[in-house]
């Protein structure tokens, strides 16, 4: 069964469910982006963010390239909310994606390094989102042991002058 994790009410809908998920301003000192893009309201704030699961079909015509990936989802058997993947190799740049608004956005990663430093977080951006993942903790106890075993992180995504916070679980693999 495929799950659409909107989150236009996310403040509502995760602190009812799990109280790990926010979306609040972000005073960055940026302007908010254009109104003509779509991702500005009227008084100047950054429209919601609607962070959506990631499913096969939305990369299957454009995949990310990559030896290995990770991926970061709201629970243990969820779909990802954001999926990333690089070379082994330093010289080649990782890429991640997230789906919002119904739309799948690439955002290479930060810095050079491939794969590399991936396993214990990354940045991502494509200069209008930004995506960062913190591991929180070790290895999930509740997991079954793996060559990759998920472990507890935050995802953040910023856009404008909103972010969105998720508490989850991130995992990295062939």
């Amino acid at each position: 069964m495929t799950r659409t994790l909107p989150l236009l009410f996310a403040p509502l809908m995760l602190a009812a469910c799990n109280q790990s998920a926010s979306e609040q301003p972000v005073d960055n000192g940026e302007p908010a982006a254009s109104a003509s893009s779509g991702a500005s309201l009227s008084d100047g704030q950054s429209a919601p963010i609607m962070l959506d699961v990631i499913l096969p079909d939305d990369l299957a015509a454009e995949p990310l390239k990559g030896d290995l990936g990770c991926s970061f989802s709201f629970s243990r058997n969820d779909d990802p909310l954001l999926v990333a993947k690089g070379f082994v190799d330093s010289q080649s740049q990782a890429m991640g994606a997230v789906k919002i608004d119904g739309t799948v956005m690439r955002l290479p990663k930060e810095g050079l390094g491939g794969f590399g430093d991936m396993p214990s977080g990354a940045s991502f951006t494509n200069g209008t989102v930004n995506a960062r993942v913190e591991v929180t903790g070790e290895a999930d106890p509740g997991a079954a042991p793996s060559e990759s075993p998920l472990k507890t992180a935050r995802l953040t995504i910023a856009r404008g002058t909103r972010q969105i916070v998720i508490d989850g679980f991130y995992a990295c693999a062939p």
